[in-house]
């Protein structure tokens, strides 16, 4: 079971993200075992990437904070991984598990080419399973 936490409806989409063209959104999700899974819909622009970053650094520094950030990024296209890139740079600082879920195989290995450039490249893996990255995270979560 999981409760929507955030959500960027279409007609607050000019406040939250400034210059983001029509259609691209987000919705964040708290988990019941404490997963926090971001599901991002539509172009992903630099405006974009800044929303999620700060909507995921002020859902950490909640009480209780999340055991794992799930970054699905199937319906995000086009997908630009050098902008995801430094997304997960910010994330991983965050030092919680991380796991981004792709569309294609292709992406994760395009992603998986800029991994050693992550400040904390050991909290990422890369998936194109969704259920395969929620067990990978729930696994990671609870050895920590």
């Amino acid at each position: 079971m999981c409760s929507q936490v955030f959500s960027s409806p279409p007609e607050s989409r000019e406040m939250l993200m400034d210059g983001q063209p029509p259609g691209a959104e987000f919705e964040i999700f708290l988990h019941d075992d404490g997963i926090c899974e971001v599901r991002v819909d539509g172009e992903f622009v630099l405006d974009l990437s800044q929303a999620v970053l700060r909507s995921i650094q002020a859902q950490a520094r909640k009480s209780p904070a999340p055991s794992g950030i799930l970054l699905d990024m199937r319906r995000s296209a086009p997908l630009s991984i050098v902008r995801l890139s430094g997304l997960l740079d910010q994330l991983s600082r965050l030092e919680l598990p991380l796991a981004i879920v792709f569309l294609w195989k292709q992406q994760q290995d395009l992603a998986t080419l800029l991994h050693h450039t992550l400040a904390h490249s050991d909290y990422v893996a890369y998936f194109v399973d969704i259920d395969e990255a929620f067990s990978d995270l729930r696994r990671r979560s609870s050895s920590t």
